[in-house]
């Protein structure tokens, strides 16, 4: 079982790894040394448990998209305001006067019409702490 969230000031943070049926073999709370480096991501290849890492990856990935929702990450960043079924604010990645960021919690998406950036919940939290995926 992953335990993931996205913590304000912090990024993204990983509280445990467990895996159904791999044993009781944990090393520094993480279930072994090789699941220690899943995330370097090695383009694919198994680990020593057997554990394919892009998949895992993948569902990494999908599993932080859906454990946090895009409004309540970004309006812990900055103040927004709804505005029909968005949410408007100013944009944190360039001198905005005028709200030109929009979030969209259907489709789980921001972006700001004035700078051009956009993305998911992962990319704000990236762009805005200025730190990379595995951070």
């Amino acid at each position: 079982m992953v335990d993931i969230g996205l913590v304000p000031g912090k990024g993204i943070g990983v509280v445990r790894i467990l895996r159904p049926g791999s044993g009781n073999h944990l090393r520094g709370g993480w279930p072994c040394a090789a699941a220690a480096d899943a995330f370097s991501f090695c383009h694919g290849t198994v680990h020593a448990c057997g554990w394919p890492l892009k998949e895992d990856r993948v569902a990494l990935t999908q599993r932080i998209k859906e454990a946090n929702d895009i409004v309540a990450v970004v309006g812990s960043y900055i103040p927004l305001r709804p505005v029909g079924p968005i949410f408007k604010g100013l944009c944190p990645f360039h001198d905005d006067h005028r709200p030109s960021l929009d979030v969209d919690p259907r489709r789980q998406r921001f972006r700001c019409w004035s700078c051009g950036k956009f993305g998911d919940v992962i990319k704000f939290v990236q762009e805005f702490e200025r730190i990379g995926f595995l951070e």
